[in-house]
């Protein structure tokens, strides 16, 4: 598998090349040439298929391993303008961003993870008045049971939060549903208003920020708003969707009237990013606070039975 950041700084590199005139295969090239191995056959592959007239959409594709298919798709709506290169730009933007998310969510989950390792030492303490070996198969059964769960939860949980019904599901419910919800809007807008900025058509924007969002009922609600959009512009459909809300809202509508909607947009996704962060920072707080307790608890009763067994034995 190939690092996200090593597929960022691919983009990046993508994007600079491209947007200083250089041919799409030669830029290929020279991204390949300071990579990771990986990459650099994903690369080469892609290069090939452009010396044989393919598009950079359509190259893309074979280089599975470097893109996804909504990134794909995003840049396959900057071609017909010609500024693929945006297309790279933006995508880098969002791995960035999927990177600084996995950090948080790898430090805030220290802890916990922390906590629950040591009460696997502490919660079998009781077992030493036994015996040495006791104690120690104790601790190896509790470091069992933490694998065990965690190999789980690492199974069960990735297929559930990818579930449609789901994620629609998360529209309609409370904290901390709304941390995936402000996520959606933050990836949303900020593609929507780097389409719109680099000249995309509308229509075209929407569908392609809606796919790379990858959420239906984003997907589902600007297929409704199309034909409305003409009539009532874009943003009264972004508001009316629910897809901006709040004072977001309010910012995106102002810049659809002064010409600036793709600012506005930047703008809105750099809130609802931020939104996301301090919502993602509370549920693991909690997630902590809740772990804490539990762990304080066993360690508590362990404390209170090992003196007690001690006392009845004087």
């Amino acid at each position: 598998m190939i690092r996200a950041a090593t597929r960022r700084d691919v983009c990046f590199a993508l994007a600079q090349l491209l947007k200083g005139g250089i041919g799409a295969s030669e830029s290929v090239r020279l991204a390949a040439e300071n990579t990771a191995p990986a990459a650099t056959a994903q690369l080469n592959a892609m290069r090939a298929r452009l010396d044989r007239g393919s598009t950079i959409s359509d190259a893309m594709k074979v280089a599975d391993g470097l893109f996804t298919p909504q990134q794909v798709t995003l840049v396959e709506s900057f071609e017909p303008i010609g500024t693929p290169a945006a297309g790279f730009a933006t995508i880098a933007a969002l791995i960035d961003e999927h990177i600084a998310d996995r950090r948080q969510l790898i430090l805030g989950a220290a802890y916990p993870t922390l906590l629950l390792f040591v009460n696997c030492f502490v919660s079998p303490i009781g077992l030493l008045r036994q015996s040495t070996g006791a104690y120690t198969s104790g601790v190896f059964r509790e470091l069992a049971t933490l694998v065990i769960i965690g190999a789980l939860h690492g199974l069960l949980l990735p297929p559930l939060f990818k579930s449609a019904r789901l994620r629609r599901a998360a529209w309609r419910l409370p904290w901390p549903a709304t941390v995936y919800v402000a996520g959606v809007r933050a990836i949303f807008c900020r593609t929507l208003g780097r389409n719109l900025a680099a000249g995309v058509a509308a229509i075209d924007a929407l569908r392609s920020a809606a796919r790379v969002a990858g959420d239906p009922t984003a997907i589902d609600k600007l297929r409704r708003a199309e034909p409305l959009i003409e009539k009532t512009g874009l943003a009264a459909q972004l508001v009316a969707t629910g897809l901006v809300s709040g004072t977001e809202a309010t910012m995106v509508t102002a810049g659809q009237h002064t010409g600036t909607l793709p600012d506005a947009l930047e703008k809105a996704a750099d809130r609802y990013s931020e939104a996301r962060r301090r919502g993602r920072a509370a549920v693991l707080k909690t997630i902590g606070a809740i772990v804490t307790a539990i762990v304080a608890l066993v360690i508590a009763r362990t404390v209170i039975t090992t003196y007690q067994s001690m006392f009845s034995q004087l």
